[in-house]
């Protein structure tokens, strides 16, 4: 399981200097941990190994179930921003399992259409992966992109109340924008069903619309390989001590040589991090916390692919 973080760490250089990244990121693993060992007793989760920069966090948690060897993993980061603006960028975690390469990219991202794209270029790019087979390649990117929707409040709105979401998805900026671009890989994302993420009103289910329209700036993305199967994907609209929904995503994808792992119950897991011990440990922090989940189901792979 991989479990990304984005706006991680207060903006301000002051926290960094006393160690409260540190604090964090103790107390995060803490709670991450605690709350996927009580979904099975029989499975227990241990952290394989992680890394926060700046603002971002990424995390790798095994089960003691799993028969997977993890190697080689490292970790690349990259700034996007200026010197005018806040952080924004990427944390990249590279690892392999067999003969299959894993990269998994937390972004957190910000300005014009323009610029997401190229900074995502800048992130993707930036990957330690060039000498490896395409064939052999699982990439996911993931985090807040940053884009919004090419539609005004009002309306955006107005569609929300009649719970049109799949035709709110159409003004979605970020497709609308990746036909227009070939700075990327062909990069792919299973449907969208579920509310938009941003931008929410801590602590509740209401939209902030006093600066933008509500929209999906939370994502999981792929670059395209029909091997991998997304068998969920969806937001936890419990959680609200953040201006951001969680995403999460369930993903089968091909691991040669290697048995099926069980599925995790993910809802259950989140319906946990809802709980009032999460809400105490955030006390009156006023730093939105996004925050990306992607588990990753192996399967056995000895047939050949059309």
């Amino acid at each position: 399981m991989i479990i990304g973080l984005q706006q991680f760490a207060p903006l301000s250089m002051k926290p960094l200097a006393i160690g409260l990244t540190d604090q964090r990121i103790t107390l995060w693993d803490t709670l991450l941990l605690t709350y996927l060992n009580r979904i099975d007793k029989k499975v227990k989760y241990n952290k394989v190994n992680g890394k926060a920069f700046e603002e971002l966090y990424i995390s790798m948690y095994a089960s003691n179930n799993s028969e997977h060897v993890v190697l080689d993993i490292s970790f690349g980061s990259i700034k996007t921003c200026d010197a005018k603006t806040k952080m924004t960028g990427g944390l990249i975690l590279n690892c392999t399992v067999q003969n299959t390469k894993l990269s998994f990219i937390n972004c957190y991202l910000s300005g014009n259409n323009n610029k997401l794209f190229e900074d995502l270029k800048k992130i993707y790019y930036s990957r330690e992966d060039n000498n490896t087979p395409q064939a052999n390649q699982v990439c996911f990117i993931f985090g807040d992109l940053g884009f919004g929707l090419e539609l005004n409040k009002s309306k955006a709105l107005e569609m929300l109340k009649q719970g049109h979401i799949t035709e709110l998805f159409k003004f979605d900026n970020l497709w609308k924008q990746y036909k227009k671009s070939y700075s990327l890989p062909e990069i792919t994302e299973s449907e969208i069903t579920f509310r938009p993420t941003y931008r929410l009103v801590k602590r509740t289910k209401q939209y902030d619309v006093r600066e933008e329209e509500p929209c999906w700036r939370d994502r999981i993305l792929w670059i395209k390989n029909k091997e991998i199967v997304c068998k969920k994907y969806s937001s936890v609209r419990k959680i609200m001590f953040s201006t951001n929904s969680p995403v999460y995503g369930l993903f089968s994808a091909p691991i040669y040589g290697q048995p099926v792992i069980e599925e995790v119950n993910l809802d259950e897991s989140f319906s946990l991090l809802n709980s009032s011990e999460v809400q105490k440990s955030e006390g009156n922090s006023n730093e939105s916390q996004n925050t990306s989940f992607i588990d990753l189901e192996a399967e056995k792979n000895t047939s050949q692919y059309d």
